[in-house]
């Protein structure tokens, strides 16, 4: 008897052992046990992971030499028309998507190249060549003043970095912008930048030339009436304005510039004299016709201007890019 019993509680011990250690579904087939499971499950979980991320890394990467293409083949081929917000915007959100998946010095290399085919972020819509009424003058001459000399403190002459000049003033002061030839306001842009209010504005001079004006902050009442509010946020994106006629020395407003380097911005921009830059796929279309504002000036008036010139900073020898003796 003791040893029938003792049989029988072996038995038991060895089912119970083997219940804990598997399970029988309802087919009948073993199963593993949680711990043995669980650790299966991980596994395969794991490589799941790991493959939707290779995948998710190839679609990047297939993005990118598509993207990358597509921008650099319009570069070349399309940079002085431009390519219109739709396919701008697309190009734009592939390029937000690749953010973290491709070196930075890449992705700001061809937003760079992207900018520079937005036809809506070009500075100027080559509008003399729109004028219907335009007179044909390749060489005019600035007569007024283009401010108050007594408020400049340095100039800065168009440069290949920047090719318009930025007009530094005296600390504490507004300046007065007038015309400096006899001219058509013809497009312009009213937004903010760096918390300060800023007009952007273009008059035509001729059939060929035309004048810019940058971070002019209160335009006289005729000016302003002409843009709608709110003004854009950080968009120099220009409006087709009414042409309107100003005689040289007719004053178009005050400035008392960029908030940071109370400087403002006067640029001169001509088709018919190409300057060194010219076919340069590295600059707007614009930068092609930049040429020295102060040039355009009678003589005596385009001397003094020469002796006010710095460099970019305010201080030392100013480039020569543009402006030479």
């Amino acid at each position: 008897m003791n040893i029938r019993f003792a049989l029988l509680f072996m038995m038991v011990l060895l089912v119970s052992g083997c219940v804990q250690n598997s399970y029988e579904n309802a087919a009948g087939n073993v199963l593993p046990d949680n711990n043995t499971a669980n650790k299966q499950i991980t596994a395969t979980t794991t490589t799941l992971q790991s493959s939707h991320t290779d995948e998710v890394e190839k679609q990047k990467q297939d993005l990118y030499s598509s993207t990358k293409h597509e921008i650099e083949v319009l570069y070349e081929e399309n940079l002085a028309m431009g390519i219109g917000p739709e396919h701008y915007q697309r190009l734009k959100i592939n390029l937000d998507l690749l953010a973290g998946s491709v070196p930075d010095a890449d992705l700001i290399a061809l937003g760079k190249k992207l900018e520079a085919l937005n036809s809506d972020k070009k500075d100027s819509g080559n509008t003399q060549a729109n004028s219907p009424n335009c007179v044909s003058n390749a060489s005019p001459v600035f007569t007024a003043d283009v401010t108050d000399t007594k408020n400049i403190k340095a100039i800065t002459p168009p440069r290949n970095e920047k090719t318009h000049s930025h007009i530094w003033i005296k600390d504490g002061q507004k300046a007065p912008v007038y015309a400096p030839v006899d001219a058509k306001l013809v497009a312009g842009a009213k937004y903010t930048e760096g918390g300060g209010l800023n007009y952007l504005l273009f008059f035509d001079v001729s059939c060929e030339a035309e004048i810019k004006f940058d971070h002019i902050t209160e335009p006289v009442k005729l000016i302003s009436d002409m843009f709608p509010n709110p003004p854009k946020i950080e968009d120099t994106r220009t409006d087709q304005l009414v042409a309107t006629s100003f005689k040289a020395g007719d004053l178009i407003g005050y400035t008392t510039g960029t908030p940071a380097a109370k400087n403002w911005d006067f640029g001169v921009y001509n088709k018919a004299k190409l300057n060194h830059l010219n076919g340069n796929r590295d600059y707007e279309e614009i930068d092609w016709r930049a040429g020295c504002p102060y040039d355009y000036f009678a003589a005596g008036k385009k001397e003094f201007y020469y002796t006010l010139f710095v460099s970019k900073t305010g201080e030392g020898a100013p480039p020569t890019d543009f402006c030479k003796k």
